[in-house]
């Protein structure tokens, strides 16, 4: 039973989900960096989703029934030794780059090129996005300190604070004895790692597993084997895939602001992904994963619109709509996140979250749990 068959729109159906590299650049790139660091490649397609949705930022305008910005929070759990962040590190050496050179020409007075976000304290984080109105990257290796400051004094706040910055809504920051200040459009992409068992003591802290905000979030994890070894891949090969990816990031970083809507297939697929998905949330028995399916017919949008703006470039065009291409790719990418976040309700509630490939009987016995 392939994926295609079994996840028409990614709702339900008995299967083993694997999280598709959208063909091209991303593809290519992806292979040879799995290969090069003997991990599974999941890790790599979600740090380029991230990598992306970081490098367009609040340029790219997806427009319908609601505005869309193509951001995304990604955690990519695995066990230490999993060696899910040395592929992220090469995957954000492009944005790290840019990041040192806009810094270095830096005169103090515009910081809207600015692209990662160092301190991720309540405070500095508002700070940091008022003078960055192009978005930032809040990027950590292991992602449990930042997760665990949500739980402090300020922590209602800020998590309140951050479900507004993943809907875009605008942002006003009240100060004590100082004039408030709006963030118009708050955008901040989020990428981390994270170790599978201290997802209860993360995500399962009653303000973000309540709120809605660990919902929002992707959740990667190694459900193939790693590629082959490294002895694979030359060199050479890393530096050409290197090349390719570091052609599209820059690509998007210099990206005109557009505004683009669905075209009319792109609509009529997504509005049957939201028939079948609306459905599946009220059939849902747990609250989390009623909340899951909800963000998944923000988050597919965002990841279409991300899959237009690669399949534009590597066929040197530039599209005034996000296609049914791009759709479909989006699409196929949910039932990954649905089999995914099954596994963290499931270690939320009390049980393991196996990182080991996924077997048709886990499927079945996550659905039905």
């Amino acid at each position: 039973m392939t994926q295609s068959d079994s996840y028409p729109y990614g709702i339900g159906a008995v299967a083993v989900p694997t999280f598709p590299a959208l063909p091209g650049t991303m593809k290519a790139v992806a292979d040879v960096l799995a290969a090069a660091y003997n991990c599974p490649r999941d890790y790599v397609i979600g740090g380029q989703l991230a990598a992306l949705s970081a490098s367009l930022g609040t340029k790219y305008h997806i427009a319908g029934r609601y505005d869309n910005w193509p951001c995304l929070w990604i955690a990519c759990i695995g066990r230490s030794g999993s060696n899910k962040s040395a592929p992220i590190e090469q995957i954000l050496k492009p944005l790290r780059q840019a990041d040192a050179l806009a810094a270095g020409e830096d005169d103090g007075d515009d910081a809207s090129r600015r692209l990662f976000v160092g301190d991720s304290s309540h405070t500095a984080l508002r700070e940091a996005l008022r003078d960055s109105p192009a978005g930032l990257m809040l990027y950590r290796d292991e992602l449990t300190g930042f997760l665990n400051e949500l739980g402090k004094e300020s922590g209602s706040v800020a998590v309140s604070e951050l479900l507004t910055m993943f809907n875009q809504g605008q942002l006003v920051v009240d100060r004590h004895n100082r004039a408030p200040y709006v963030i118009p459009r708050p955008y901040l992409t989020i990428l981390g790692g994270l170790q599978p068992r201290l997802l209860g003591a993360t995500f399962g802290q009653e303000s973000l597993a309540v709120s809605g905000f660990a919902q929002r979030f992707l959740f990667i994890a190694s459900g193939q084997p790693g590629a082959a070894g490294n002895s694979a891949v030359s060199r050479r090969d890393i530096a050409a895939a290197m090349s390719r990816w570091e052609a599209l990031v820059n690509h998007c970083l210099a990206f005109a602001p557009a505004s683009v809507e669905l075209s009319r297939e792109a609509q009529r697929l997504y509005d049957r992904f939201y028939a079948a998905t609306s459905l599946a949330r009220r059939r849902e028995r747990s609250d989390f994963l009623a909340s899951v399916y909800s963000k998944q017919l923000i988050q597919v949008v965002r990841i279409a619109g991300i899959a237009q703006v690669v399949l534009d470039y590597d066929a040197r065009r530039r599209s005034a709509t996000v296609g049914a291409a791009a759709m479909r790719y989006a699409i196929s990418c949910m039932p990954y996140f649905e089999a995914t976040a099954r596994r963290v309700e499931h270690a939320l509630r009390g049980g393991s979250f196996d990182t080991r490939p996924l077997t048709a009987g886990d499927v079945a016995g996550l659905l039905g749990d």
